[in-house]
């Protein structure tokens, strides 16, 4: 009888897991077993949007030239979800080393999916980075823009500046005899501002204006990214 229980509980955390899997996102099981049926369609339905959410910032980052505000509590909810998941799978090898189990692949199956979201969200810090390297001056001197970083992003744009102002005068300005007359942004030939003028496309969620022009719900659209910036902000429209 123990044995029959024990592979029905285990039927059970199988049946859980393949279906917070189809879901895309997992969730310690031990917590969805405690809430009831309305919380359980609650969070699998935040999970559902936290991953669109996340699908659509990365591709934003991507495909806008300036860098947009960061996903702060979005970035909370994903490696909240993602420590849990990976104390559940830990929890479970220190098991299978004892007793072979049908969950094994399963766990697998998880690691993989965590690996995928997690190469996602270092995508998305990498792009954010490399504006940010690109961009610092230009950033630094635009408070707007300097509200869109985390702080771990201010700390590590302060630094890049740092280093790069050590660079500028150790390589140059020594060499030549010469000394630096203030910060390397009051030389606005030197800061290097995005594009505005670059081309986005974009789908209407809803219907809207761009530019004056009506625009459908549902409608792929061609624009400079300082036409639709608004739009995407507002979410009436999503970059492709």
């Amino acid at each position: 009888m123990d044995r029959d229980r024990e592979a029905e509980r285990e039927d059970r955390i199988a049946n859980d897991i393949i279906n917070d899997f189809e879901a895309e996102f997992h969730e310690g099981l031990k917590e969805s077993k405690r809430v009831d049926i309305y919380n359980t369609e609650h969070l699998e339905n935040q999970k559902r949007r936290d991953l669109e959410t996340l699908k659509q910032a990365w591709i934003n980052e991507k495909m806008v030239p300036t860098i947009l505000p960061y996903e702060e509590e979005l970035m909370k909810r994903m490696f909240e979800r993602i420590r849990k998941q990976l104390e559940f799978i830990e929890m479970n090898n220190v098991e299978l080393q004892t007793q072979e189990k049908d969950i094994k692949l399963i766990l697998v199956l998880i690691e993989s999916e965590l690996e995928r979201i997690q190469f996602m969200i270092r995508s998305y810090v990498r792009l954010r980075l490399r504006k940010i390297d690109k961009y610092a001056l230009y950033i630094q001197e635009h408070e707007e823009e300097k509200d869109k970083l985390n702080n771990d992003e201010i700390t590590y744009m302060e630094g890049h500046l740092s280093m790069q102002h050590g660079l500028f005068e150790e390589q140059f300005l020594k060499k030549m005899n010469l000394t630096r007359r203030g910060n390397l942004g009051e030389d606005k030939e030197m800061v290097v501002i995005p594009d505005k003028s670059f081309p986005v496309i974009t789908s209407a969620i809803r219907d809207t204006y761009v530019s004056n022009a009506s625009i459908n719900e549902g409608s792929v659209y061609v624009a400079q990214w300082q036409e639709v910036s608004q739009g995407i902000a507002a979410g009436d429209l999503k970059i492709l």
